[in-house]
């Protein structure tokens, strides 16, 4: 049978395998070039049977959404975004400025009735070093029991003379009956010395977190930077 005919009745069930399909079936239709959405299909064989299977079995992390600060702005908000759909969450915090130098970033949680801001609703512990000019250095060890914050400093302007922040903050099982955590890796940009810190801390309370918030520790404002918070599967 020649290659460009079909037989009468039609093309059996199986007839078709790879010697039959050319590479140009792929390399020839449009390019997507972009992330696949969600809703998007591909073909894939599950032991020898052809399925297909939409992007959402693909990817284990999830773009929920993104905040751009271009402007003074007293708090960064992710509220609603919580839900059984991932394990924890990852808060990406890309060239972010405060209005003064000397300020820092800090985190609280929402519960259904309201941000907490009470002075002893949340506990942290904090580890960090600098440089400090021409090959020196310092460390920072320090904690918190009682605060109204978890502070993504060590709790004083030890990073002070910070150009911008970078890094990412860790919300863990924020709907479960324990304390929800937070743990986060900062680095603090200080015009030509460098300062990071990792943090651990909590809320005091077993209820379920429906927010989080990113405020400057001190009054400052946050003038610039962009904010992504991703679910993990």
């Amino acid at each position: 049978m020649s290659k460009t005919q079909i037989p009468t009745g039609g093309i059996a069930d199986d007839a078709i395998s790879e010697e039959h399909i050319d590479a140009t079936a792929i390399t020839g239709s449009t390019e997507l070039a972009a992330v696949p959405a969600s809703t998007d299909e591909l073909l894939i064989s599950d032991a020898g049977t052809l399925k297909r299977i939409d992007f959402t079995h693909m990817a284990n992390w999830s773009l929920l959404a993104t905040t751009a600060v271009s402007s003074s702005s007293a708090s960064v908000d992710f509220d609603g975004y919580f839900s059984a759909t991932y394990h924890y969450y990852r808060i990406f915090l890309q060239s972010v400025e405060m209005s003064a130098n000397d300020d820092y970033l800090s985190v609280q949680m929402k519960l259904s009735g309201g941000y907490q801001t009470g002075s002893s609703d949340y506990f942290s512990a904090r580890y960090g070093r600098k440089s400090n000019g021409n090959n020196n250095s310092a460390d920072v060890a320090t904690g918190d029991y009682d605060s109204n914050r978890v502070s993504l400093n060590n709790g004083a302007a030890y990073f002070t003379n910070d150009k911008n922040i970078n890094g990412y903050v860790d919300v863990w099982n924020p709907l479960d009956s324990h304390h929800t955590l937070v743990s986060a890796k900062i680095l603090y940009d200080l015009n030509e010395d460098i300062g990071q810190i990792e943090v651990g801390g909590g809320l005091k309370s077993t209820s379920a977190v429906t927010g989080i918030r990113f405020i400057a520790e001190s009054g400052a404002t946050i003038d610039a930077g962009t904010f992504r918070i991703y679910g993990f599967k």
